[in-house]
């Protein structure tokens, strides 16, 4: 663990915010290449002209621009309200900005970035679940990444266990489950199927619920061997009890969008 990778002019390169920034660049570079490459079901309006195609093109990183503040902002307001540091950060405001020190909060993160890619996504007048399949893999890569600066940072620790790792960073000696890496080692899973899933879907947003469903699982329970403070009511944590409620969100979604018919197979071109 190195929180500090190296300094460029006497500045220091926190890992964790060089995981964050490349786990972004990486989600919308795969969301723009599976778009491009995409026969089945492009989120292009009907008839669409090549200069349109690479407009639209072109306008995903204008949507991965607007998901990432609205994942750092999302991510920094979840942590101050639900991990109890709303007083730390009223005696030093500042700190809301110092996000390469750690503190953001992954479901925070994904509805700040849900709620400014879906406004976009609307204003532009794309089908939602039609574009959230083709984010979904890049999401999970993402954070496959972004774990692995937790695991770097020595953030998002583990519960002592005699066979575990010590967090370096934390300075107690003291080996922990790395539930950064299972975060991460399961995250990488589920992007490898939601690839393997994209080219065989039957319905519009199959891919995005699947990754929402498959995530809010590996989350629930991974956060019991967590042994950082992140908020704590009745007998789960913050998170789990998010889990509890997009886990069967999720379900009900697959299946009311099943109903609403599938998808057509692409068609044939003329030799």
């Amino acid at each position: 663990m190195k929180s500090i990778l190296f300094k460029v002019f006497g500045v220091p390169v926190y890992a964790f915010g060089l995981a964050i920034c490349v786990a972004f660049m990486q989600s919308f570079w795969l969301t723009r290449r599976l778009i491009a490459r995409d026969r089945r079901d492009p989120p292009f309006k009907a008839g669409a002209t090549e200069e349109e195609k690479k407009a639209f093109l072109e306008w995903i990183y204008d949507l991965g621009f607007g998901a990432m503040v609205g994942a750092v902002v999302g991510a920094r307001v979840f942590h101050v309200l639900f991990e109890g540091v709303w007083r730390e950060f009223l005696a030093d405001p500042m700190r809301f900005f110092r996000v390469w020190e750690g503190g953001l909060v992954w479901y925070g993160g994904f509805v700040g970035a849900f709620s400014v890619c879906l406004w976009m996504v609307v204003r532009r007048g794309v089908h939602p679940w039609q574009l959230g399949d083709f984010i979904a893999p890049g999401i999970s890569f993402g954070y496959f990444i972004g774990r692995l600066g937790c695991f770097m940072n020595g953030c998002c620790y583990g519960c002592p266990v005699s066979w575990g790792i010590e967090m370096v960073e934390r300075h107690d000696h003291i080996p922990r489950h790395p539930t950064h890496l299972y975060e991460s080692g399961s995250a990488l899973l589920i992007g490898f199927f939601l690839l393997w899933l994209l080219p065989r879907r039957t319905f519009r947003g199959q891919v995005w619920w699947s990754y929402v469903a498959l995530y809010a699982v590996s989350r629930f329970i991974v956060e019991f061997w967590r042994d950082d403070w992140r908020g704590e009511y009745g007998p789960f944590m913050t998170s789990q009890w998010i889990a509890i409620v997009m886990l069967p969100a999720a379900v009900v979604a697959m299946l009311v969008l099943r109903r609403k018919g599938a998808i057509s197979p692409p068609a044939v071109e003329n030799a």
